[in-house]
């Protein structure tokens, strides 16, 4: 009896040792780093791949890639963003960084890995993203403009010299003409 006893003892001891195990590699497949790897093979013909990896290196890996799908919060988000904007990188770029969380948060849940609402519902909500980009010409660039132009067509000179003065765009000066 004593070995039997102690046979169970073992037994138990296994078991508790491999449900252990699987916990801890259910625990590693909900890091984001692993989901996100996951993804990428699983949408290796997506022509944005390159892209979305590019922006996972860059701005997503390292700064929540370790955590658990649930323990990331909008604060998370919110950080990468501020630190994309002290970079310099545009609204529509941290708009793309939101699209591929909420792509490898869709791609979990379908495979069940996780459940409940992504932190990125409300990341960016009612925030207009805006990418113009003004640029004016210097005063030395825009003589040498008209200066180029003047050769070719002295209507085409007249026409930039106006826009350049009023800030007209071509279409409001052609239906001045």
């Amino acid at each position: 009896e004593l070995i039997g006893g102690r046979g169970q003892a073992i037994e138990a001891k296994a078991e508790q040792e491999r449900q252990q195990r699987l916990l801890e590699e259910r625990e590693r497949a909900m890091v984001l780093d692993h989901v996100f790897n996951q993804y990428r093979e699983s949408y290796s013909h997506k022509k944005s791949l390159e892209d979305e990896i590019g922006y996972y290196k860059n701005w997503i890996g390292p700064a929540i890639g370790g955590k658990r799908l649930d323990e990331i919060l909008l604060l998370d988000l919110e950080r990468i963003r501020k630190k994309m904007a002290t970079a310099g990188r545009a609204a529509r770029s941290v708009q793309y960084v939101k699209a591929i969380i909420r792509q490898v948060y869709s791609y979990a849940s379908i495979r069940g890995l996780f459940k409940g609402q992504p932190p990125t519902q409300h990341f960016l909500k009612n925030q207009k993203l805006d990418n113009k980009r003004q640029r004016y010409l210097s005063p030395n660039e825009a003589k040498a403009l008209l200066e180029a132009i003047r050769p070719h067509s002295e209507q085409t000179h007249n026409i930039c010299l106006l826009s350049l003065n009023t800030g007209m765009r071509f279409g409001e000066i052609a239906s001045l003409l």
